[in-house]
C-alpha cells in the first residue's frame, strides 16, 4: 500500500531563521532556505491529538 508520504507528498518546510515557509525542495538543488539561505529547515506536521483512557 502506497501513501502519500511514500510519493512525496505534498511536504511544507518552515525556515529555523526567518520563519519563511517552503512548499517544495528539489532534489537536484540545495536544500536551503530561498529567503535567506538558511540550511536549518523544520517539517511543519499536523498537530496529534493522543487518546488516554480516563481513570
Amino acid at each position: 500500500m502506497r501513501t502519500a508520504r511514500m510519493k512525496g507528498g505534498n511536504d511544507m518546510y518552515k525556515c529555523g531563521k526567518c520563519g519563511a515557509k517552503i512548499a517544495k525542495l528539489l532534489p537536484e538543488t540545495a536544500i536551503r532556505c530561498p529567503a535567506c539561505s538558511n540550511k536549518i529547515l523544520y517539517k511543519e506536521r499536523a498537530p496529534v491529538a493522543k487518546e488516554i483512557k480516563a481513570r
